[in-house]
Formats: structure tokens, C-alpha cells, sequence
């Protein structure tokens, strides 16, 4: 049984058990400088979660979500900038307590390590859909058959 307020242990029985999920998350991981790393596996930093989800009353799930929140952060999957939208979509918390939250686990987490997360997610592949070419490759005219047996 793994912690669902640390950041890495969130997810880690899922990935463990789907090689590709693990090799990618372990990628991820060893390409983090040496301060993010200590931030994603600190004891400390699933304690402030914690501290932080029982202030606020949030349940099992909301509180993973915010761990995961923490860790895609961290591992430059999602921006700081869209923190407070991801705790509001995914915890279902209104806008100011999201804000607040957001404030809180900026200022514990990622202030400690803001010059090596800026670097790091300036540093993140886009992620873009497939190109013109490869969207009238799939599909040239947009229409699906239904009727047509293969």
C-alpha cells in the first residue's frame, strides 16, 4: 500500500504493474535535476499534502488528486500556471479554495526549488497534436462509413 498524499507513490501500484507506464515514468524521473527529485520523494512533502487535505476536509480521491497534481508539476507534465484549474477540475473545489491551495503547495513545495522547475519546464517537449499532413493521411475525408464492411 502506497501513500496517496506522496507525490511518487500516488500512482505507483498502477504503473508498476504496466512495464511501458513505469519506463516512461521512470524516465521522466532521471531526467530531474537533483532538488525536484528530493521535492517529488520527500517525506516532507507528502506530509504538508496531507496537512493540507485534512485542513480542508478532502476525501481519499481528492487528496490523490492533489498529489498528482503536485507530481505532474514536478515531472513538467503540467504548467504551475494552470494549478489552480487543474485542482478545481479534478478536486471539484470551488475557484478560491483551489487558488488558496495552489498558494499553499507553491509556497511549501515548489518555491524551495522554483529556479530548477522553471528550467525544467521550460525545457519540456511540447506536446502537439499530429501535423496537417498526418490528420488528412488518417482520415481525407472526414466521413466514417458505417455501412461498409471490412
Amino acid at each position: 500500500m502506497y501513500s496517496l498524499y506522496s507525490p511518487y507513490e500516488v500512482d505507483l501500484d498502477n504503473c508498476l504493474r504496466d512495464r511501458r507506464a513505469w519506463e516512461s515514468f521512470s524516465n521522466k524521473i532521471k531526467s530531474l535535476p537533483g532538488p525536484l527529485k528530493h521535492a517529488l520523494f520527500a517525506a516532507e512533502t507528502a506530509a504538508y499534502i496531507q496537512s493540507l487535505c485534512l485542513l480542508y476536509k478532502l476525501s481519499d480521491s481528492q487528496s490523490a488528486e492533489i498529489a498528482r497534481i503536485t507530481r505532474d508539476i514536478i515531472l513538467g507534465d503540467l504548467l504551475v500556471g494552470d494549478m489552480v484549474k487543474a485542482l478545481s477540475d479534478k478536486t471539484g473545489l470551488d475557484q478560491n479554495s483551489s487558488k488558496t491551495l495552489a498558494e499553499s503547495i507553491a509556497k511549501k513545495v515548489f518555491l524551495p526549488v522554483v529556479q530548477e522547475l522553471k528550467e525544467h519546464q521550460k525545457n519540456r517537449p511540447e506536446k502537439t497534436g499530429p501535423t496537417k499532413g498526418e490528420i488528412s493521411d488518417l482520415n481525407p475525408h472526414n466521413v466514417v462509413n458505417l455501412r461498409e464492411d471490412k
